[in-house]
C-alpha cells in the first residue's frame, strides 16, 4: 500500500506537468474569452483533449498511464490506467487511497498553477478517471473551479 500512495504522489507531479502544458495552449484563447465572458467550451476542451491524445498512450511514471483524453462542455476529461494494479487490489482500499492522498495533492497543485486558474476562472473542470490495469473502473474526481475558491 505505502508503494502505491508513493507512486500515486508522483503521478500527480507528471500529471500536473501534463496539464499545465496543454492548459497552456488554452490561455491564449481563454483570454480571449474572457474580454467576452464566455466559459469554456467544448471546442476548447476537445482541442486540448486531441493536443493529449497525440502523446497518449503514455507513461507519466512507472505506474500510471494517461490512456487518452475527452474534452467536453466545460470538462477536460483525464483517463489513466495503474498499469501494475489489477482487481485482485480493494477498490476500496484504492477509492480510499484516490480521495484521500491523490485528490487533495491534485487539487492543491491544479490550484495554484496560473495556467489552470485561468482555465478554472473560466468555469472549466478536471476530471481525474482511474482504471484497473485491465482498464476496468476504479474511481474518479474533479477539480472545478469551487475547489480553488473561484
Amino acid at each position: 500500500m505505502e508503494k502505491l500512495k508513493k507512486a500515486l504522489g508522483v503521478t500527480v507531479t507528471y500529471l500536473l506537468i501534463i496539464a499545465v502544458s496543454v492548459a497552456a495552449s488554452l490561455v491564449v484563447r481563454l483570454a480571449v474569452r474572457e474580454m467576452r465572458s464566455e466559459p469554456a467550451s467544448g471546442l476548447d476542451m476537445s482541442e486540448a483533449a486531441n493536443q493529449l491524445n497525440t502523446m497518449a498512450p503514455m507513461m507519466v511514471d512507472e505506474e500510471t498511464e494517461l490512456m487518452n483524453a475527452l474534452g467536453i462542455e466545460g470538462l477536460l476529461v483525464y483517463n489513466y490506467r495503474l498499469v501494475n494494479v489489477d482487481q485482485g487490489t480493494s477498490a476500496n482500499v484504492l477509492r480510499r487511497v484516490i480521495a484521500n492522498d491523490l485528490r487533495p495533492d491534485a487539487t492543491r497543485q491544479a490550484c495554484s498553477t496560473p495556467e489552470l486558474i485561468a482555465l478554472f476562472e473560466r468555469g472549466g473542470t478536471l476530471r481525474y478517471v482511474y482504471h484497473y490495469s485491465d482498464r476496468t473502473y476504479i474511481s474518479s474526481f474533479d477539480v472545478a473551479p469551487g475547489d480553488c475558491g473561484l
